[in-house]
């Protein structure tokens, strides 16, 4: 029992001890009063407890309850195995939400529940727990998530009224969203400014709230749904008739990193995240699949399977089947100690283009990467790690450590280009940034990217180039190739691409950025 009810109950059964030993208390009628009284607030006291109690039991039984569904809707079958709550239940933006909403809201009011009834028990118990985990998600994680949410709607164009059924990209997942859910989508959506999205979701909050037995036509609630969608309503852009995808459109040179991606862009982009075939047929239809040595001694046995998605000047290749499953696995288990939230750029300022968790594995640290460094010269036939640098002069700064990122749910990368300097030109080198002053050298910008697919992913996550028109699924073990710098040394500004949001699942991918000057001989200018 509470502590503190302790003390005020306790202090009245003491006054009545005392007023039954200090005299015959049957036969005074005042002190009968008195005792009638004081067993009146007794009842109120436990009444008032009791109803503390209920609210507690309340709280905890509708917490309890709504993790219970979560593992039966996701392993109908049985318990639920590590393996199949990483993929139905932290692979599914729906639980991902919910389950921060259930920490950063619903908690509270456990808390709060139990702290009115239980002031050194359970909650001490339950708190010394969330600080052996450390940090906790908070409102803002929360309205992260929502906004993942928006994110993936609008991207993958997903019905508002197949969402809230737990229906995503075809897929029928168990999970579904609350009146409060899609009420709470819905102006997230609105406060940042996506109107289409908003609009869908609140109809639905609407349909939901009207079907509900509690609920009437005349509540507030209601009422501030509907006046919410006339004001989202206004603010939708008008359709355009037929979408087209024209290719290779590119803007002019700008300083403003708004300007440097066009509406265009984003249309086609959109559109190839959601498998859309936007390449002209009579182009596609020169693009081939075929083996290759890569013309190095190592492929001669078991040549490499290449898929070329684009050909040249703007070449995108594929090689399948590069590392094993156990190699992908692997190195995808050197992540979990030392991942941290992306960053990009030279300042490595978190931004809101990527939403992912990198690491960076130095060479000569782990003998697996280094091996994986090794094939990735093999393949490319460039120099990409100072380890296995041919001349043995190669310098720091001049070859770059393999990056690995993590894309959980709605986890994206938008588009942009690789290098650190976009508009490169020929008369441009860029120099160290460690070694500075007299000991600075020039190293060049990031000529060329290998990224390798370390795990498959349930749904989305596609790689896109939105101004040729193609995208790569990802696909474990398998890795993508492709130039940023042209040999004449100017920015190929077609080689926009982006890392479509992950839908269902998780996708981790190992980034290899190839530099200029370790490779002046190795793809020489023309």
């Amino acid at each position: 029992m509470l502590a503190g009810m302790m003390i005020s109950t306790a202090s009245l059964v003491l006054m009545m001890s005392q007023l039954i030993s200090s005299q015959a208390v049957f036969s005074s009628t005042e002190q009968m009063g008195k005792i009638l009284k004081l067993e009146k607030q007794l009842v109120e006291e436990m009444t008032r407890h009791s109803e503390e109690l209920e609210m507690a039991l309340n709280s905890i039984e509708e917490y309890v309850s709504q993790v219970t569904e979560v593992y039966s809707s996701s392993c109908p079958e049985g318990e639920c195995t590590e393996e199949m709550t990483r993929e139905r239940i932290i692979g599914n933006p729906i639980y991902n939400y919910q389950l921060l909403k259930r920490i950063t809201v619903y908690w509270d009011n456990v808390e709060q529940a139990i702290g009115k009834v239980d002031k050194k028990g359970t909650l001490t118990r339950m708190k010394k727990l969330k600080s052996r985990h450390g940090k906790l998600p908070t409102e803002d994680d929360l309205k992260s998530a929502a906004k993942a949410m928006n994110k993936l709607q609008d991207v993958y164009s997903l019905a508002p009224e197949q969402l809230v059924t737990g229906i995503i990209g075809e897929v029928s997942t168990g999970a579904k969203l609350s009146l409060a859910d899609t009420y709470y989508l819905a102006r997230m959506a609105a406060v940042n400014n996506n109107p289409e999205v908003a609009t869908g979701l609140v109809e639905q909050a609407i349909v939901q709230a009207t079907i509900n037995t509690n609920a009437t036509h005349g509540t507030p609630q209601l009422q501030n749904m509907r006046q919410m969608l006339a004001q989202q309503k206004k603010k939708v852009a008008p359709a355009t008739g037929q979408d087209k995808y024209p290719l290779g459109l590119i803007p002019p040179k700008t300083n403003d990193p708004a300007q440097m991606t066009t509406e265009q862009d984003i249309k086609n982009f959109k559109a190839l995240c959601r498998g859309q075939d936007i390449l002209p047929a009579h182009y596609r239809k020169h693009l081939n699949c075929f083996y290759s040595t890569r013309n190095d001694p190592y492929f001669t046995i078991h040549p490499v399977a290449v898929e070329v998605m684009h050909k040249e000047p703007h070449e995108v290749l594929v090689f399948h089947h590069i590392l094993s499953d156990k190699e992908s696995d692997a190195v995808k288990d050197l992540t979990n100690k030392i991942m941290k939230q992306s960053a990009i750029g030279q300042d490595k300022t978190v931004s809101d283009l990527r939403l992912s968790e990198n690491a960076w594995i130095e060479d000569g640290k782990y003998p697996l990467v280094d091996k994986i460094s090794q094939r990735t010269n093999w393949i490319t036939g460039l120099q990409t790690s100072k380890k296995y640098d041919q001349h043995g002069e190669g310098k720091k700064e001049e070859y770059e450590y393999l990056q690995l990122a993590r894309y959980g749910i709605g986890g994206y990368y938008d588009v942009h280009q690789d290098p650190l300097f976009v508009y490169k030109d020929p008369n441009f080198i860029a120099k160290s940034i460690e070694a500075t002053g007299p000991s600075s050298y020039n190293t060049g910008d990031r000529m060329s990217t290998l990224m390798f697919y370390l795990s498959d992913v349930t749904k989305g996550g596609y790689t896109a180039f939105p101004r040729l028109g193609v995208f790569s699924p990802p696909v474990k073990g398998s890795a993508l190739f492709w130039h940023n710098i042209k040999r004449s040394g100017w920015s190929d500004m077609a080689m926009l691409h982006g890392g479509c949001p992950v839908l269902l699942g998780s996708k981790v991918v190992a980034n290899k950025w190839v530099r200029e000057v370790a490779n002046i001989f190795h793809r020489k200018c023309i």
